[in-house]
């Protein structure tokens, strides 16, 4: 066991070490966020959901932002030991083969030390699990109680995760040795209480925006093809569920799975990362399953992480590097606070130049309008960034009363700095 966890603790230090990917638009805006909620009222976007950037707030709030890279990555391992004490409920023994499917996965060695929700999602929805599978046992009602509050956390850490609610229902009414209705219902205050703190804060209509804004249509089979980048070539596995049946007490890995599995399948927008949370409920089903003794088990599946983590640095190598851009772009402003910008990646703008930044809207007969609207000092584009569709062309800002101050390029974008004269 002892052996097995040094090997553990070396692969998640391969991937610190190696893994570097640039980050994303998402990334910033909770990054943003954070900085909003720790009182720096730079730009805030109310449809992202609370906990992330709450959590990430107190590093801006104490001043101590330099060490908040460390912050995705404890993130990480809270969700890998979480996982595990989920082994510990369900598995006599691969629970270390469980982890290591876990970090076979190339979807979660990518995001293991990124900004984004599903990492921590998952690890609401691992607590809920525990306590409720806890409940089922010893019926203590502050078991149910913290299972409720878990799967409120899930919700407000990323909306589609509000599906561990009817994930933990089921598992109640399967499970429950003696249905308490009075404890059920004092069990809902746990779930509902932060959710109406939060839209009290934000209101409705941020639930409406965040759901509208990604309604992007992805082609149907999208998981399918995709099935060797969220489980890697632990796919190579799957086969030794063929003679799989299904047993009473299997329904607390299947039900999660089937759930979420089938909502993010009719969900419009569909991503890779979306599927992290099913890992470790597929990794119990998949140990319960394998006939492979647990000695080579677990060296294949090293073999299966050493793989996606070069993959994964292969790919994070192939992209464009446009870091030295972007700090250009800080130092620039890095004495001019205090000042309204529109731009196409308005929130990777406001991040780098510390300023307010709006986006630029269609039609583009409307850019004197919103240019007085905001009170707009500087317009800034990106090549990266094709929305709105003219931002991409320099010609099109011919008209207006614009002067670039500043061109920022390297081999693969270009960031042009606009002046508006008065």
């Amino acid at each position: 066991m002892n052996k097995q966890a040094i090997i553990v603790a070396l692969l998640i230090s391969a991937i610190i070490l190696t893994l570097h990917p640039l980050m994303e638009w998402d990334e910033y805006v909770y990054l943003l966020n954070a900085k909003y909620f720790a009182g720096q009222n730079i730009y805030f976007e109310n449809i992202r959901p609370p906990i992330i950037p709450v959590i990430l707030s107190f590093f801006y709030k104490f001043n101590i932002e330099q060490a908040i890279i460390a912050a995705p990555i404890i993130l990480s391992i809270i969700y890998l030991i979480t996982s595990y004490v989920l082994f510990s409920k369900f598995l006599k023994n691969r629970r270390i083969s469980a982890l290591l499917f876990i970090l076979a996965s190339p979807v979660f060695i990518f995001y293991f030390g990124k900004f984004m929700t599903s990492i921590p999602a998952g690890i609401f929805l691992n607590i809920a699990v525990i306590f409720m599978k806890n409940y089922t046992e010893n019926q203590k009602n502050h078991e149910l109680y913290l299972s409720f509050l878990s799967t409120s956390l899930a919700f407000l850490t990323r909306y589609p995760m509000g599906l561990t609610y009817p994930i933990i229902l089921a598992l109640y009414f399967i499970f429950a040795k003696n249905k308490n209705l009075k404890q059920l219902i004092i069990s809902q205050l746990f779930f509902f209480a932060p959710i109406l703190v939060w839209i009290n804060y934000a209101g409705l209509e941020s639930f409406y925006y965040a759901l509208l804004w990604a309604n992007h249509e992805v082609n149907a089979l999208y998981y399918l093809y995709n099935a060797p980048l969220i489980i890697g070539a632990g796919i190579l596995l799957l086969p030794f569920l063929l003679k799989y049946k299904f047993r009473k007490e299997d329904a607390w890995q299947i039900i999660p799975l089937i759930t979420i599995i089938l909502f993010f399948q009719l969900f419009p927008n569909k991503n890779a990362r979306f599927l992290i949370p099913i890992l470790p409920f597929l990794g119990i089903i998949l140990m319960k399953n394998v006939k492979i003794p647990e000695k080579y088990l677990n060296i294949l599946l090293t073999i299966f992480f050493i793989t996606s983590l070069i993959c994964a640095v292969n790919y994070c190598n192939s992209l464009c590097n446009n870091s030295g851009n972007l700090e250009e772009l800080r130092q620039y402003f890095s004495n001019q606070t205090g000042v309204t910008i529109l731009s196409n990646f308005w929130p990777i703008c406001s991040y780098y130049t510390n300023n307010t930044c709006y986006a630029l809207l269609e039609p583009l007969e409307t850019l004197n309008d919103r240019i007085n609207y905001t009170n707009a000092s500087y317009i800034i584009i990106s090549t990266n960034y094709d929305y709105p569709e003219y931002s991409s062309s320099p010609e099109s800002f011919a008209e207006y009363s614009l002067s670039m101050n500043k061109l920022i390029n390297n081999s693969c974008e270009e960031i042009i700095i606009y002046g508006v004269n008065e």
